[in-house]
């Protein structure tokens, strides 16, 4: 605890515990290596009568506590490194209860045929599922597989788990299919509390 002498530029310290300034001999008295200050008479009281334990950090007081005087004794000031911005918002996010497969052989892609329970119908209850180009995503065709993707939201989680464990790196008749979470845009209208306009068709 500190307060400035009009008088003096130098730093008037007061001794938390007492509220009595401190002496010319105990400005730069550091008992603990926290750095918290005290008066002689209130470390002698702490030392004799009470715990032995700085009254902040409650470090046990050594053997070279009483002759930790000086200015040396002052703790270093911690620089603490600014936090981390987090990254602003991308437009996109990462969908836990849809699906992207990729590879699926041309002749398959039929929504009404894969959305049977002896294709992607088995792994739960399909709630929307559609086929896009990949040539019509330009920053995605040239690190998918095949011509087309097949999007598919499932009721839960669970069964988008249970669809990717399934089929991804899963060999059909010589065509390697993939599957992962679906990365899609934010919908702006759900974002401002709208009813989508495209209920029918979005997938988000």
């Amino acid at each position: 605890m500190s307060r400035h002498n009009n008088n003096n530029s130098r730093e008037v310290k007061v001794c938390p515990l007492c509220i009595s300034d401190l002496s010319a001999s105990e400005y730069d008295f550091y008992p603990c290596p926290c750095g918290y200050q005290i008066c002689s008479f209130c470390f002698e009281r702490i030392i004799s009568e009470f715990t032995k334990c700085c009254p902040l950090c409650r470090r046990p007081y050594d053997e070279d506590a009483v002759s930790r005087v000086g200015p040396q004794y002052r703790p270093v000031p911690v620089v603490r490194p600014p936090p981390e911005k987090k990254p602003e918002p991308s437009g996109f996010i990462i969908s836990k209860k849809m699906v992207q497969i990729v590879g699926i052989p041309q002749r398959y892609l039929q929504t009404s045929l894969l959305i049977r329970r002896d294709y992607l119908g088995q792994y739960g209850v399909i709630k929307k599922i559609a086929i896009y180009s990949n040539e019509k995503i330009p920053f995605r065709k040239q690190i998918l597989q095949g011509n087309s993707s097949v999007y598919v939201k499932f009721k839960s989680q669970y069964e988008a788990n249970l669809c990717i464990l399934s089929l991804n790196n899963f060999n059909l008749k010589g065509e390697q299919i993939n599957a992962s979470y679906a990365l899609t845009e934010e919908c702006s209208e759900a974002l401002q509390n709208k009813n989508c306009s495209e209920k029918k068709t979005c997938l988000k």
